[in-house]
């Protein structure tokens, strides 16, 4: 069935195989001339995919929330007829919305490439349909990053959409530039003094839809930037307020820490209960053990906090550590909310 579609468009073998089918995208031509070394026929083979992030009233339950197109378009210029362009695996708006630019198109069919005018152009919106669909879904988690909590595994899918997207968009670009500088080769030969004004105006046209299709790649990796500075903060976010838990916890151990010292102090056996309050003569070999080794470390901490962090004071990282200090590198990404 392959074979005798594919047949009329002289697709060459390799494009008929399941590895060609499973590319991201391609563009290919061939031209046939007659024996007075005029063009009689022209054919196009490209392919390019695109990914659509189905919206909720679109998206079926228990489904996938996005849609694959594998597209597929060959294309068959005759100098005396006929012309033909089969799409494969569009969206089932596109062919009413290429024809309905098709009849409102004046095309010239002396240009074997003229079809391809409407074709580009619709493939254009649906690049700007999947671009758009992702921008709206990180606008959505843009908006409620502090109404609700993060969902990661959310974040990402629409991360991996986005690259699909960015990717998808970059192979379709190269093949613009590929159809371009096939143009430009077949033009040379075709141009006469009637023909050239008409054709500037269709490379002109192929340009703008080039530019187009930049720009929405810029737009693609715009949007993957902001998804990753969204999970970014929310990991910041999530990191600050489990710093405020421990702050608390250090709040609270510093709370029962005199009366958990006081009752350990008067429970050793330098002090006597009975009939009466009584004491030992050796108390001065608490002190004296005591104050030495609680000096030692913290001499201990500071030497460990200058080793890891040079330049740093012992103020400094009692600061970080009970305040938080944010002229510290550690703390620079936090956010303050």
């Amino acid at each position: 069935m392959r074979e005798q579609i594919l047949k009329p468009y002289r697709v060459p073998e390799i494009l008929r195989t399941d590895s060609a089918a499973d590319m991201n995208g391609y563009f290919g031509s061939a031209s046939l001339y007659n024996t007075q070394k005029q063009l009689d026929s022209h054919n196009t083979w490209f392919r390019c995919l695109t990914k659509i992030i189905l919206t909720p009233n679109e998206a079926k339950q228990g489904e996938k929330d996005y849609k694959w197109y594998e597209m597929g378009f060959f294309t068959q210029w005759e100098r005396s007829g006929p012309h033909r362009v089969l799409c494969v695996d569009t969206p089932l708006h596109f062919k009413s919305a290429f024809l309905a630019t098709m009849a409102h198109s004046t095309l010239d069919m002396n240009d074997p490439f003229a079809m391809l005018k409407p074709l580009i152009d619709e493939l254009v919106n649906l690049y700007d349909r999947s671009v758009w669909r992702v921008r709206d879904t990180i606008r959505v988690i843009e908006r409620n990053r502090l109404k609700v909590k993060p969902d990661f595994h959310r974040m990402q899918e629409i991360m991996r959409h986005a690259i699909h997207v960015k990717e998808v968009l970059t192979v379709f670009l190269d093949m613009l530039e590929k159809l371009h500088q096939d143009k430009n080769q077949v033009y040379d030969k075709l141009n006469t003094q009637a023909e050239s004004y008409q054709w500037e105006q269709a490379q002109s046209h192929l340009q703008l839809q080039i530019h187009l299709a930049r720009n929405l790649k810029e737009r693609s990796l715009a949007t993957v930037e902001r998804l990753q500075s969204e999970i970014t903060l929310a990991y910041n976010i999530i990191t600050q307020e489990d710093n405020s838990v421990m702050k608390l916890i250090a709040v609270l151990g510093m709370t029962f820490l005199p009366g958990t010292f006081v009752s350990a102090y008067f429970s050793t056996n330098f002090f006597t209960y009975g009939d009466g309050w009584g004491g030992t003569s050796k108390m001065w070999v608490y002190w004296v053990v005591t104050i030495p080794s609680t000096v030692a470390i913290i001499l201990i901490f500071q030497a460990w906090v200058r080793t890891s962090n040079p330049g740093s004071t012992m103020a400094g990282s009692w600061r970080r550590l009970l305040r938080m200090d944010r002229t510290h590198p550690v703390y620079k990404d936090v956010p303050v909310v």
